[in-house]
C-alpha cells in the first residue's frame, strides 16, 4: 500500500514538473484547478450553444447576434464586479460567478426541454455575458496575485495547457453523446454535467489559503472604483494605451474565430460530432502549443516575444488563403490546426504583456482592478467590430473568407501596438536603473 503510495506522489510530482506547477504556489494550483472546471462547462456553453442555435434556425445570423451580445457586455460585468473586489475580495467575486452560472445552466436546460431557445437566446447572452465579465475580472487579478514576473509566462502556459484539455475532452465527449441520443436530450445531458462541474468549482474556492499582506504589499488600497481615472490614465500612459490597444486588434479577429470555425463546419455536414472532432484537434494542438510557448519563453535568454508575434500573424495569414480553394471539411479542420495553434501565441503573449505593463508602473497600483475593466472594453469592441464586420457582409463561402483574410490581415495591429509596449516598458525600467 505504502509502495503504491510513494509510485502515485512519484507520478504526480513528475506531472507537476512537466506542466510547471513546481515553480507555482499552492493558490495558484487551486485557482488552476477552479479555472479548469469553468473551462471545462464553459467550453460546453461556447461551442454547442452555436450549433443548438443553429439547430433552431436555418441561417447564421442568430449565431453572429448572439455572440456580439454575448462578447460585448463582458465588460459591463467586469466594471460591476470591480465594486465586490475591491471592498470585498476577487474570492468572493469569482464564487458568485459560478453561482449566477449555475442560475444560466438551469435556465438554459429549462429552455431547451420547453424549445423556447430561440425566443430568449439574446437575454441569455446579456445575462451570460455579465457573469463571464464577473468571472474573467476574477480570473485576471488571481492571475496576477498568484504569479509573478519570474513564473508568468509558465502560470499562462499551464493555464493554457488545462484550456487545451477543457477543449479535447467536453467538445469530443459531447458531440458524440448528443449525436447519438435523439432530438435535444443528448445536449441536456452534457448542459446537466456543466451544471455539476460548476458545483464542484464552487466547493474548491474554499481551498484558498488566504495570507495576510504587509501594508507595503498590499495591492488594493483604495477600496473605490475609479473608472474615468481609468481612462484619463489610459490616455496619459502610453504603456497602458498601446497594452490596451494591442488587446484590441486582438480582439477583432479572436471574437470570430472563438465560434466560427465550428459553425462553419456544422454548416457543411449538420453533424455535432463532427464539430466535436473539430474541437478536439484544437484542442490537443492548444495543448501542444501552449507547452511549446512555455518552454520557448523560460528558456530564452532574449526576449523574443516579438518575433514570435510576427511568425504567427505571417503564418495567420498565409493560411487564411487556403480556404479559398475550397470551403469543405479537409480545408476547413486545416485551418483549425494552423489557427489552434499559432492564436495562442498571440494570445499569451498580449496578455503576459498587458499583466507586466500594470505591474510596472507605481503610480496604478491602486487601478490594478479598473485596468483590467478597461483592458476588457478594449477587447470587447474589437470582438464586436470583427463579429459586426462579418455579419454585414453576405452570406456567401466567398465573402466569408475575404472577411476571414481581412480580420487576419488587421492583426498586424496587435504586432505593432504589442512591440510598441514592450520598447516603452523596457525603456521604463532603463530610467529607474539610472536613477
Amino acid at each position: 500500500m505504502k509502495e503504491n503510495k510513494k509510485k502515485l506522489v512519484f507520478v504526480l510530482d513528475n506531472i507537476k514538473n512537466l506542466l510547471g506547477l513546481n515553480k507555482m504556489s499552492e493558490n495558484f494550483i487551486v485557482f488552476s484547478n477552479v479555472h479548469l472546471g469553468f473551462l471545462m462547462f464553459y467550453t460546453l456553453q461556447l461551442v454547442f450553444m452555436n450549433t443548438l442555435l443553429r439547430r433552431f434556425s436555418d441561417g447564421n445570423d442568430i449565431i453572429y447576434l448572439y455572440n456580439m451580445i454575448f462578447f460585448s457586455f463582458i465588460p459591463v460585468g467586469m466594471m460591476l464586479a470591480a465594486f465586490s473586489i475591491k471592498k470585498k475580495s476577487f474570492i468572493l467575486t469569482m464564487r458568485s460567478s459560478l453561482y449566477l452560472w449555475i442560475g444560466i445552466l438551469i435556465v438554459t436546460l429549462s429552455l431547451i426541454i420547453t424549445k423556447q431557445l430561440d425566443r430568449f437566446c439574446y437575454l441569455l447572452a446579456f445575462v451570460s455575458s455579465l457573469a463571464n465579465g464577473c468571472y474573467w475580472i476574477a480570473y485576471y487579478i488571481a492571475l496576477t496575485d498568484y504569479t509573478d514576473i519570474y513564473n508568468r509566462d509558465v502560470g499562462l502556459s499551464v493555464i493554457g495547457i488545462y484550456t487545451g484539455l477543457a477543449n479535447v475532452i467536453i467538445p469530443l465527449v459531447g458531440g458524440y453523446i448528443i449525436k447519438i441520443f435523439e432530438n435535444y436530450t443528448g445536449y441536456i445531458i452534457m448542459f446537466c454535467f456543466a451544471f455539476a462541474v460548476a458545483t464542484l468549482s464552487i466547493l474548491e474556492t474554499r481551498n484558498f489559503k488566504i495570507h495576510k499582506k504587509n501594508i507595503e504589499d498590499e495591492k488594493d488600497t483604495d477600496k473605490e472604483v475609479h473608472m474615468l481615472v481609468a481612462i484619463k490614465y489610459i490616455i496619459k500612459d502610453k504603456i497602458w494605451l498601446y497594452s490596451s490597444l494591442s488587446e484590441f486588434f486582438r480582439g477583432i479577429r479572436d471574437g470570430v474565430f472563438i465560434f466560427l470555425l465550428n459553425v462553419l463546419i456544422f454548416s457543411v455536414s449538420a453533424n455535432e460530432a463532427l464539430v466535436g472532432i473539430n474541437a478536439f484537434i484544437a484542442g490537443v494542438i492548444n495543448i501542444i502549443s501552449n507547452w511549446v510557448l512555455g518552454k520557448i519563453l523560460s528558456n530564452s535568454v532574449k526576449d523574443n516575444k516579438i518575433r514570435l508575434l510576427i511568425i504567427s500573424v505571417s503564418v495567420l495569414f498565409s493560411s487564411s488563403f487556403l480556404l479559398l480553394l475550397k470551403l469543405n471539411i479537409f480545408t476547413l479542420i486545416t485551418m483549425t490546426c494552423i489557427n489552434a495553434f499559432f492564436t495562442i501565441f498571440i494570445q499569451n503573449i498580449t496578455q503576459s504583456v498587458f499583466c507586466l505593463s500594470v505591474q510596472i508602473n507605481k503610480e496604478s497600483k491602486n487601478l490594478r482592478v479598473e485596468s483590467f475593466v478597461m483592458k476588457s472594453y478594449f477587447l470587447a469592441f474589437g470582438r464586436f467590430i470583427g463579429i459586426l464586420f462579418m455579419l454585414i457582409l453576405p452570406e456567401t463561402d466567398l465573402f466569408t473568407v475575404l472577411g476571414i483574410i481581412f480580420l487576419t490581415l488587421l492583426q498586424i495591429g496587435t504586432v505593432i501596438t504589442a512591440q510598441k509596449t514592450i520598447l516603452l516598458i523596457k525603456k521604463s525600467e532603463n530610467q529607474e536603473s539610472c536613477n
